[in-house]
């Protein structure tokens, strides 16, 4: 049994960006695919038409990019987004920004697979009555393209990715960590990555409507970042927001080392930090 409808959700975008030496026409080439992806893995190929991409090149804005011819080499900052969305009358968006850089070995950047929510009796539905009732679910990974030389076809490699998971009261853009564990006996085949899970029982702020935002914010080890907001994602009846807000003073701030341990405390925004030989050795977020 599955609750809720096809479609009544904002996608995850999981984004594919495909960077290899096409030998029909001898030379490099890099192609970026959006696959806006709902709760039940159906893909929604109707947003595609109607979403909006901000490209910039070694820090300078693309005017036309869907006409622009990609350089081999150099660093691409991409923004993505999906209007085409509404849930339970309120506007929907997905926004998906990534940032890599060709010069670098791996250059492909960490993204989302999949995610899904379900209840206390494991049926699929991202709506609550209680906080307790909620779990997500979902996969990401470090995916690498590769072309086969001889027979030409699709190959992709995996690695780890860092990631921190938070929320906020929908559109109100004030964000809490969300504690996640990786979950080792539900990892599959090639195409899902490594699997993780959240309880949403610690979620105890209270939002208008009862909807709130879920945010992604990954790296690997390269520096390749990836970073994208569900607007809105998931719904707790029991925490609507009925009286009068009180103003959210500072934002949490947390910082990681590549084994996941908290370090110390940040500052805002999403930060890779390298050592002297270049390597990342921790991603700050806000």
């Amino acid at each position: 049994m599955k609750t809720g409808g096809y479609g009544n959700n904002c996608p995850i975008n999981a984004i594919n960006i495909r960077n290899y030496y096409a030998p029909w026409i001898e030379q490099n080439t890099t192609n970026l695919y959006n696959y806006f992806v709902g709760r039940y893995g159906e893909t929604r190929w109707c947003d595609n038409p109607l979403i909006t991409t901000e490209l910039k090149f070694n820090g300078v804005t693309i005017e036309n990019p869907d006409e622009w011819s990609a350089e081999a080499d150099g660093i691409y900052d991409i923004t993505v987004v999906d209007t085409n969305i509404e849930v339970d009358g309120l506007p929907g968006k997905n926004t998906t920004t990534v940032h890599y850089d060709l010069r670098q070995e791996d250059s492909t950047p960490p993204t989302i697979e999949m995610l899904q929510f379900k209840n206390s009796e494991g049926y699929i539905t991202d709506r609550f009555e209680k906080a307790e009732d909620g779990t997500m679910i979902f996969t990401a990974a470090d995916i690498n393209y590769f072309m086969d030389p001889v027979s030409w076809e699709d190959n992709y490699s995996y690695k780890p990715v860092y990631i921190t998971v938070e929320y906020s009261p929908y559109g109100e853009d004030y964000w809490t960590e969300m504690a996640i564990e990786e979950v080792p006996e539900l990892y599959n085949e090639n195409g899902w990555g490594y699997f993780y899970r959240a309880s949403l029982e610690n979620i105890d702020s209270k939002a208008d409507n009862g909807w709130f935002d879920v945010r992604f914010s990954m790296a690997d080890a390269a520096g390749n970042t990836h970073v994208q907001t569900v607007s809105p994602a998931f719904r707790i009846n029991g925490q609507v927001n009925t009286g009068i807000k009180t103003p959210n003073i500072e934002h949490k701030q947390t910082t990681y080392d590549l084994q996941g341990r908290h370090v110390s405390n940040g500052r805002k925004g999403l930060t890779i930090v390298r050592s002297s030989n270049g390597d990342v050795h921790k991603m700050v977020v806000r």
